[in-house]
């Protein structure tokens, strides 16, 4: 029995594969779309860095208006507290050794002589 071919998986009259070196040409349509596609990718890559710092900002911001308005109210507390007649009158007595206002002792300012 004779063998078509002497090689194994080789048929007669077909030359045997040969590889050819491939060139690779790049068509610049397509070089300009994949570099057009990694700039856009890296804008959105940015943004969203930009967004997420943004967002870290404003947490930062919202607290420290949290602490100012807790302060504000604390300040309009101690205003009110302080302005009130009874406390005020307390403080000059205490402070000031200032004593009420007592009929006998009021003068007007035209019967006081002036030197």
């Amino acid at each position: 029995m004779q063998y078509a071919g002497t090689a194994v998986g080789r048929q007669v009259g077909m030359s045997p594969i040969r590889f050819r070196s491939v060139e690779r040409k790049f068509d610049p349509l397509i070089v300009t779309l994949v570099f057009l596609l990694f700039l856009a990718l890296a804008c959105q890559l940015l943004v969203r860095l930009r967004i997420t710092d943004q967002g870290y900002e404003l947490a930062q911001l919202r607290s420290e208006m949290i602490r100012n308005d807790a302060q504000l109210r604390q300040l309009h507390y101690d205003f009110n507290l302080y302005t009130r007649p009874q406390t005020l009158q307390e403080r000059a007595e205490k402070e000031l050794q200032m004593q009420p206002l007592q009929p006998v002792t009021v003068r007007r300012l035209d019967a006081v002589e002036v030197r």
